[in-house]
Formats: structure tokens, C-alpha cells, sequence
């Protein structure tokens, strides 16, 4: 676990809290089998006025691996990943600026910016296998 808090930040997206929380089990039940499970989850925030950035990253995974004898192995996995950002960014406009547009704060020397809400989410769903036999000495086959 790894917790983290800040006066200040060096850019807009530099969190002032921050918090990540790791975790991996193996558990081996048996000779010829295991079990394996991830988890690690990172949570970032710089929620001071006209900046409000938050974003987070979670990943769990976890595999199931059997390996009976020396001919036969087979993997079996999966890992889910979703990533979330959002930030008040400031961005030039060219042209008139839309009805009930919100100004940045003014910058000495330019002209003044709009803001927003931007926003980034993505998620991963990842599945894996991987069987390997081998009926002889010098013939594997595998699949996965």
C-alpha cells in the first residue's frame, strides 16, 4: 500500500492525493496445481478549484495452471483493466465562443481561453489459454 498526499502540484494532471493498493496470492494446492491472483489498484486526485483531475487505474487478473505429468500442461487466465480520467482543461477556440461557454481565468498576456470537462475511460477484458500435450519424446503439440 503506498499512500501519498501534496501542497502543491507541478502540473494540472500531478495528483495531490494519491493512493495504490497491490496484492498477489499463489496458492499451490497440489503438486501439479496453482492457482495465481493480482490485484492492483491506483487512485489519483488534484481536486483544487478549476483543475478538479481525478483518474484511477484497476487491474485484477488471475490463472489456474495444471500440469498433471510431463506430457500435459494447460494455463487459464484472465485480467480486466479499466483506466478513468477526467480533468478541467483550458483550450483556445477559433471563432465565437459557444452560448454559456465558461472562460478560463485569465492568463496575464494572452487572450482568454475556455474550459472544460475532459474525460477518458477505457476497459480491457483479457483472456488467455494455453494447453500443451505431448504424445511423444520428440512431438508437442500446443494451443493457445
Amino acid at each position: 500500500m503506498e499512500l501519498m498526499s501534496a501542497d502543491n502540484s507541478l502540473t494540472r494532471i500531478s495528483p495531490r492525493q494519491r493512493q495504490q493498493y497491490k496484492s498477489r496470492l499463489n496458492w499451490k494446492p497440489l503438486e501439479w496445481m496453482s492457482f495465481g491472483f493480482a490485484l492492483n489498484l491506483l487512485e489519483s486526485r488534484n481536486n483544487v478549484t478549476e483543475i478538479f483531475h481525478k483518474q484511477h487505474n484497476r487491474a485484477v487478473g488471475f490463472n489456474w495452471v495444471l500440469e498433471p505429468n510431463s506430457r500435459f500442461a494447460l494455463d487459464l487466465g484472465y485480467d480486466y483493466n479499466h483506466v478513468f480520467s477526467q480533468t478541467n482543461i483550458c483550450y483556445a477556440l477559433a471563432g465565437a465562443p459557444p452560448p454559456g461557454s465558461t472562460p478560463c481565468p485569465i492568463i496575464i498576456g494572452r487572450s482568454s481561453p475556455l474550459q472544460g470537462i475532459s474525460v477518458y475511460r477505457t476497459r480491457s477484458h483479457f483472456g488467455h489459454f494455453d494447453m500443451r500435450w505431448q504424445p511423444w519424446q520428440r512431438v508437442t503439440t500446443r494451443l493457445g
